[in-house]
Formats: structure tokens, sequence, C-alpha cells
């Protein structure tokens, strides 16, 4: 396990004990916490207060913490590797992936050719393309569909986190804490509806084209199928959740959408196929 994923794992775990810190149960063992970078004394918590100030004051320290953790470990841990943290810099390449496997959120040693990681990595592309065609749209100033394509990227990264993390890995208890919010879904569904409501009818097949951003845009669908059935396989061996494969499957709908979109409102011309006479 690399360093940043280790700290990831040491912030959740230590959470997990403020928790039961409130209940009385680790009375006896606050005495880890100072070796994490947080006393009582400078968090303006007295050495003597009680179990619930201890507590209190616990929780906003690793509030600070658990999102940076959350995201750089939890969600891609096999694509994060520098986080700086009080002044200590860790290295970008960690040696520990140079023989071919590396580490699930729960410190499953894989190779990296698994399902799981394909799935990682194709998200990991998908996010990529999008970052193309985002530029693309800022160059031609349409700022709507950029504005969709940042929410996008950053759901992606939650998507990475249920891929991450496998359904038979972890409690139920701590499931629910990094559960997919299937609700971008149907947000997913909402900004299609609108794009098609000022789009022209589809009258044939279209051929990727439109301009740089549909043509980008167009790449970004292409990838984003191929995640999609990456996911089914998991979502089929009930690794992840069922959500994320639907999320997946609007979200290239929404890239076909985009991309129609992005070529209507800079009036370029999509190529509409045509049978070749031989």
């Amino acid at each position: 396990m690399s360093s940043i994923q280790r700290y990831g794992v040491s912030v959740l775990r230590h959470c997990t004990q403020a928790r039961m810190l409130s209940s009385g149960v680790l009375l006896n063992r606050t005495t880890e916490l100072p070796a994490f970078g947080w006393n009582p004394v400078s968090s303006g918590t007295s050495a003597v207060a009680s179990t619930e100030g201890v507590y209190s004051s616990w929780k906003i320290f690793c509030l600070k913490r658990v999102e940076a953790a959350q995201s750089l470990v939890s969600l891609q841990p096999s694509l994060s590797r520098s986080f700086c943290s009080e002044g200590k810099r860790f290295k970008i390449y960690t040696k520990s992936g140079d023989k071919g496997r590396t580490s699930l959120y729960d410190g499953q040693r894989r190779r990296k050719d698994d399902p799981t990681f394909e799935a990682l990595g194709d998200v990991d592309e998908l996010n990529s393309a999008l970052g193309l065609a985002h530029e693309y749209c800022l160059q031609e100033e349409i700022l709507d569909t950029a504005k969709q394509i940042e929410e996008i990227q950053s759901t992606l990264l939650e998507v990475g986190s249920a891929i991450a993390i496998p359904l038979t890995s972890l409690s139920s208890a701590k499931l629910s804490r990094v559960k997919f919010n299937a609700d971008v879904v149907s947000v997913t569904e909402q900004w299609i509806d609108q794009m098609d409501e000022v789009l022209p009818p589809l009258t044939g097949f279209i051929l990727p084209s439109g301009g740089l951003p549909a043509s980008a845009l167009h790449i970004a669908r292409s990838v984003c199928r191929r995640a999609e059935r990456r996911v089914v396989y998991l979502v089929a061996n009930e690794l992840v959740e069922e959500s994320v494969g639907q999320y997946l499957n609007r979200l290239s709908d929404y890239l076909f959408t985009a991309a129609r979109y992005t070529a209507f409102k800079l009036g370029k011309q999509e190529t509409l196929w045509s049978k070749r006479m031989c």
C-alpha cells in the first residue's frame, strides 16, 4: 500500500475511533490521536475534557482531512499518487506496482489487468477525454455545456470510488457512507431533455462530426460506452452498484446529445451517413 493510501486508511480508521469516543468505548486510547497530528490542547480542548468535547474537537479535525483523503485515496487509489500535508510531500512514484499488481481501497492486492482496474482505467480515460471536450467548449464559449462537463468530471470520481470499493469487501455500515448517489441519473436526463428541445429531429444516422467540441464529445461518448461495458461485468458479479452502470449508460446518451447540441450552437453541419454504392 502506498504512503497516500496508508494516510487515507488512517483518516478513516481514526474517524471510526472518534465516533466510538463519544460513547466512551475508547477513552483509554486517546493517546493514539496526537500521533496522527492532533492533540486536545492545540485543538481547543483541554487534556481532561469530557469525552464529548474530545469527540467534537477530533471530528472538526477529521472533517478537514476526510474530503482530501477520500478524493485522493478511496476515489481513485490507482491514480492518485501525490499528497502534501503539513510540509510533508510524498513522491508520485511508489514502485509498489512495478510487478504488475496494485491495491484496492480495502487493501486487496490485485493484478493491474483485473476487471476492476480495467473499469477504473476506462473511467479515468473518459474523464481525460471530457477534459479536452471541456476546453473546446470554453474556447467556443459554449459555457452551459462546459459547466455540465465539469460536474460530470466530478461525478466520475464518485464512479471511481464505487468501482474501487467492491460491495463484498466492506460492512453495510461502511458501504452506506460511500454509496453512489443515483440522483445524478435523473439530473443527466434533465440535461438531455433540455438540449433535445432545441435540436432539430434526427433524420438518419450521423457520423462523428460537427466541429471540435462535438467531435471531442463523440470520442468521450465512445470511451463512456467502453467504461459501461466494463462496469456491466462488475455489476453482474455484484461488485458494483447497479446505479453506477445506469449512470454511465445515461451519460453516453448525454454525450451524444451534447455533441449534437454544440454543433447546433456553432452552426456546424453534421455529416449524415449514406450507404456507399459499390
